[in-house]
């Protein structure tokens, strides 16, 4: 019975404990040959609308993706049966993707290592073909691949072994013909079977990232004995392997060190063209290359230990990559924010002085959040927006300054080491991607306070001006109830006045009675004999 008869596993259990054990880079027992690509997804898929719609789109293409992974497993295994074709596919579960996928199919004299990842924002594939290898008798033994029959498995193993033992007096022509049939005859050959459709050819769905072609040999004991000067005699003896190999490079890029502490010694060119004549006016010009490098190893370092510090090359590289993309945009954009620093400079200007528009602030916002507006730059090239890319090349200059310590490069007298020459070539640039993301943030920060700093103005011009209408509200209420006071006085005035008008009206009245009697009596006075007629009548 197990723990989980007594205790509740949460779903998310297993992911959390497998997570770190998902990328185990394959062994790599040398002679090996190694072949990586990654690609980007189809462009499409970033110009969705919605989430939904893009995850649609992403699963197609990684369908798509499945398909040249079986072409790839068929021909490696040899087998025609649709139902075993499942190892090399991703989502193979409804809601888990898979993010690495492993297939190994060992040969009388060579095994194949295969190796697909599903990264965050792109795909990976690494083929490793390791020769001369002996047969374990626990494992099933797959034949060489029919459709590899133009280059076959002795003729393979061959050039590996002419490079493997190949000395300063070797001749230049014949390293350079076993380095093209290994780095690119086979390479190429394989990529068209896995691209062959109906006796047609289909491209590998995506856009090609990173090609890495590599080679692990290992040295004889006669040169790595001797300390500290082990690392020299092999890049002496092998330099013609070197130069052959990066044959149409800029040898004046070489980069030659010793990793592993002094274990391995890696040559590369990092994919440096030369200029073949004066006709060409730019590197642009000459045919892209894939990436040469070679990997000299002492043969006590075991097959385990190769494979991770190939992979950790071939993760490095392709970091390196991811890290520069759409660099050209990302330069305008440097050039398009100082432009934006000037025109908040000037506003913020205006602002104190009171002669701006305040609408002014809030475009100017509107323009930094948007920044596929402003006139100039190229930002529809960025699917996922500028902000984004430059998060996400902080995220790959991070990985590899990461990766070059676990390299653990040694110097090689007379080379450029290979951390040297990232730190002079690339980190300045990378420096400047994310220099890029905080003036951005700059310009935010002070928009943001120039605008609460606007806020803050506009509200204290509102509350002053509140203030001022309720002063007036104020005085206008007390000049009217001194209106409404004088208004009763006058009232009570206008009363008094009636009152005294009806008084003098009574005594007028009374004193016309008075006159007209006293008329009356004077008339009377006057007429006696009238007064006594009168009189008699009463």
């Amino acid at each position: 019975m197990g723990m989980m008869n007594y205790f509740e596993v949460p779903p998310e259990h297993h992911d959390a404990m497998d997570e770190m054990h998902r990328r185990i880079a394959p062994p790599c027992a040398c002679p090996s040959i190694v072949w990586h690509i990654a690609l980007w997804p189809d462009p499409e898929i970033r110009t969705a609308e919605t989430v939904k719609e893009q995850n649609n789109r992403n699963h197609c293409w990684r369908k798509k993706v499945n398909t040249h992974l079986r072409l790839l497993e068929k021909m490696i295994t040899g087998t025609d049966d649709v139902n075993t074709l499942t190892f090399l596919e991703f989502d193979r579960e409804v809601g888990k993707p898979r993010k690495s996928l492993y297939l190994k199919a060992p040969g009388e004299g060579f095994v194949w290592r295969v190796k697909a990842e599903s990264h965050f924002e792109f795909i990976s594939l690494t083929v490793i073909l390791s020769l001369n290898t002996g047969i374990d008798k626990n494992e099933k033994i797959y034949k060489w691949p029919k459709e590899l029959s133009e280059i076959s498995l002795e003729r393979l193993s061959q050039a590996v072994d002419e490079l493997e033992k190949s000395q300063v007096s070797s001749k230049t022509e014949t390293l350079e013909k076993s380095s093209h049939l290994i780095h690119k005859e086979i390479w190429e050959l394989i990529a068209s079977r896995i691209c062959s459709n109906n006796g047609g050819i289909t491209k590998f769905p995506g856009q090609l990232m990173a090609d890495f072609r590599g080679l692990a040999l290992s040295v004889p004991n006669t040169l790595t004995e001797g300390g500290d000067n082990s690392n020299n005699r092999i890049v002496s003896n092998y330099e013609p392997l070197i130069r052959a190999i990066q044959k149409g490079r800029d040898h004046r890029e070489f980069i030659v060190c010793g990793m592993l502490d002094g274990k391995a010694v890696y040559a590369t060119t990092l994919g440096a063209h030369r200029k073949a004549d004066e006709n060409q006016k730019s590197y642009e010009d000459i045919e892209s290359n894939p990436v040469l490098y070679t990997l000299f190893f002492d043969q006590d370092v075991k097959s385990h230990q190769v494979g991770r510090l190939v992979e950790r090359i071939n993760t490095l590289g392709v970091a390196r990559i991811a890290a520069l993309k759409n660099l050209d945009t990302l330069r305008n954009v440097g050039r398009e924010v100082q432009a934006m620093g000037l025109r908040l400079d000037r506003i913020m200007k205006e602002s104190r002085e009171n002669k701006n528009n305040p609408l002014e602030i809030l475009n100017f916002l509107n323009d930094l959040d948007n920044l596929k507006n402003i006139p100039g730059v190229r930002a529809g090239t960025i699917k996922d927006g500028i902000t984004y890319r430059i998060s996400r090349c902080s995220y790959y200059a991070n990985l590899i300054e990461t990766r070059l310590v676990d390299l653990r490069i040694q110097r090689i007298e007379g080379w450029q080491p290979y951390n040297e020459f990232l730190r002079r070539r690339l980190f300045p640039t990378l420096k400047f991607i994310q220099d890029l993301g905080g003036r951005i943030r700059t310009l935010r920060s002070r928009v943001d306070s120039s605008i609460m700093s606007l806020e803050a103005t506009q509200t204290r011009e509102i509350l002053q001006s509140i203030q001022n209408i309720q002063e007036r509200i104020s005085r206008d209420e007390k000049i009217q109830t001194n209106m409404l006071e004088k208004q009763k006085e006058m009232s009570g005035q206008q009363q008094d006045s009636a009152k005294r008008q009806e008084l003098l009206n009574e005594r007028v009245f009374r004193l016309t009675i008075i006159m007209t009697v006293m008329g009356c009596v004077s008339i009377l006075l006057q007429f006696p004999a009238v007064s006594l007629y009168i009189l008699s009548l009463f």
